[in-house]
């Protein structure tokens, strides 16, 4: 087949993915750690260290805090950014492993054979259409693809080396901002070119290798030095290492239900339970053959093709370094999670499994063991049927996410009316889990949207956002309460300067309160109100009888008043303490 023709089928098949892919995420939106990212991108300045240099869930990766701050301000909360985000990024991915399987194979069917794997895999799908994990694991793709093919290439060429050097070092370094398991690059990219060399029947790859690329190496440790600087200069997550029973089973079920299905196009099937994300659920059928199936071919290749054991290493090397960080970091906050069968952990494995693959298709050409080629393009063949099967069963439990019709209503609500003043409250715990305390407040999710109200401590119209966004009229559901007070027409008397103590009628647990205020103002002004053990706030009062809700922390048997006006009195009535719900 020419060379123009297989250009033009790899075309068609980087369309199909991105045609494909963008509808699984065009229908599944916003979720998650999306809003968290969006969320504090609206709440300081975008170059900031504070904002760039923090951790997230155990994650440096100040490129993606970046990408993330400047989509949400051009276009806060708007799925369309983001989603073009999704599709350049995998674009950009899917060229690198292109152009790696090419430098490996050279142009040839079995080459687009194993790109079309690549780009229909659902292995790498979750992590995909989630857009902060995407900001992780597709730049990963992109950086280990793009640095192994210019080792390769500084490994064979005598000429153009610190070109192929620097590209190599500029794709690490953008990958790392970005992720810092793209610390596993220098190595996994070193091995990939060794492993060229060695199945074309170079004498001594490591060695050809490692002197070409001498200079790279120092490159490599300056860039690691000073992405340490900057990853210890906040306080860095720590690892766990959980039970070795935990450990042994999130390991199984990870490579037989997780791995071993998707190299065959599994799962077929995904299990979810809103608002966790999607996990693989494949048949035990398909469970049980899918990894017999690969320790047969892996064992059957290692035994007939020469060099192809050291290829099979370095995939189980980069599986383990894959899986262990998942062990350390992520199994032991919730050892009753499968995480593994999320996929999103081992994503990047589909680069390290297409380059083993093209790696031992090369070694056996070498080796003159290749008798036709019909069942392997057989293979691939079933593997991206099955592949679209799994997209479309993930595509429709991934669009079972009530995030976006969330943000696109309460969008709407919120710009009828931008000043009155709306008190915070968390989002519904569908949208963000209370576990992403301040992250799911209001006053963060919807902080870089300027169609809105401002929030604040106090108000004189109590509103609430229900769980679909719409924006209803608030009651406060009594806990406490102010009882009518002893002045005859006033209830409790607050003069000018008073620090008064207003009895409740019971005690208040430290939390995070609701006060209904009706009160009577001599004037307009501001009064000084909070409980004995929390946070003072400044309120504005209206001269004559209103009602103001306040937002208050803390608890004890009192509420605290103290009028920050000169000659400002005030009345206050009855009136209930407690939480807001929709009226």
């Amino acid at each position: 087949m020419k060379r123009r023709n297989l250009l033009a089928l790899a075309a068609l098949l980087l369309a199909a993915q991105l045609a494909v892919r963008g509808q699984v995420a065009w229908r599944g939106g916003f979720y998650w750690d999306d809003l968290v990212l969006a969320g504090r991108s609206g709440m300081g300045p975008l170059w900031s260290g504070d904002f760039l240099l923090q951790h997230h869930d155990g994650h440096f990766m100040p490129a993606a805090f970046l990408v993330a701050g400047a989509t949400t301000r051009l276009a806060p909360l708007r799925w369309g950014l983001p989603l073009a985000e999704l599709l350049l990024l995998q674009a950009l991915a899917s060229l690198a492993v292109l152009r790696l399987l090419r430098l490996i194979l050279g142009w040839r069917p079995m080459t687009l054979a194993l790109f079309a794997w690549y780009v229909f895999t659902p292995l790498s799908l979750p992590s995909f259409a989630w857009w902060s994990a995407a900001l992780n694991a597709l730049p990963l793709h992109a950086g280990l693809a793009w640095a192994a093919g210019e080792t390769l290439l500084l490994a064979r060429m005598r000429t153009r080396r610190a070109w192929h050097g620097a590209s190599a070092l500029l794709g690490f370094v953008l990958a790392l901002l970005f992720f810092e398991k793209a610390l596993v690059i220098p190595f996994a990219a070193t091995a990939i070119a060794m492993l060229s060399l060695s199945v074309t029947g170079h004498r001594r790859p490591a060695q050809a290798v490692l002197w070409r690329a001498r200079w790279l190496w120092p490159g490599y440790a300056l860039v690691v030095a000073v992405w340490a600087a900057l990853y210890f200069s906040a306080a860095p997550p720590r690892a766990s290492l959980p039970s070795p029973q935990v450990a042994l089973s999130a390991l199984w079920r990870t490579n037989t239900q997780g791995l071993a299905p998707a190299v065959f196009g599994g799962p077929l099937f995904w299990s979810r339970q809103p608002p966790g994300s999607a996990l693989a659920h494949p048949p035990a059928a398909l469970a049980v053959a899918a990894t017999a199936g690969a320790a047969l071919f892996v064992a059957r290749s290692w035994l007939r093709t020469p060099r192809a054991g050291r290829v099979w290493l370095m995939f189980l090397g980069y599986t383990a370094v894959c899986e262990a960080t998942m062990l350390l970091w992520r199994t032991s906050l919730d050892p009753q999670i499968p995480l593994g069968l999320s996929l999103r952990y081992i994503a990047d494995c589909a680069v390290a499994l297409v380059a083993a693959l093209a790696l031992v298709v090369r070694a056996a050409r070498r080796s003159r063991r290749v008798r036709g080629q019909r069942p392997a393009f057989a293979l691939v063949a079933g593997a991206c049927c099955a592949s679209l099967v799994s997209t479309t069963t993930f595509a429709q439990a991934w669009a079972d996410n009530p995030t976006q019709a969330y943000l696109d209503t309460a969008r709407r609500e919120l710009a009828q009316d931008r000043a009155t003043p709306l008190l915070d409250q968390p989002v519904p715990y569908g949208v963000l889990s209370w576990l992403s305390y301040p992250d799911n407040l209001m006053s963060h999710v919807f902080a870089a949207v300027r169609e809105r109200p401002p929030f604040a401590s106090s108000t004189p119209v109590l509103r609430f956002l229900d769980d679909q966004g719409r924006l209803v009229p608030g009651k406060v559901d009594y806990s406490r309460a102010v009882e009518q007070g002893p002045a005859p027409g006033c209830g409790y008397r607050i003069d000018p300067g008073d620090d008064a103590q207003v009895p409740l009628n019971g005690s208040l647990l430290s939390w995070e309160w609701t006060a209904q205020l009706n009160y009577f103002a001599s004037a307009d002004g501001v009064v000084e109100v909070r409980l004995p053990t929390g946070h003072a706030q400044r309120v504005p009062v209206s001269g004559g009888l209103h009602t103001v809700f306040v937002r208050l922390d803390g608890g004890g048997r009192t509420i605290m008043l103290r009028p920050l006006d000169p000659g400002l009195s005030l009345c206050l009535g009855a009136g209930p303490i407690g939480t807001v719900w929709p009226k």
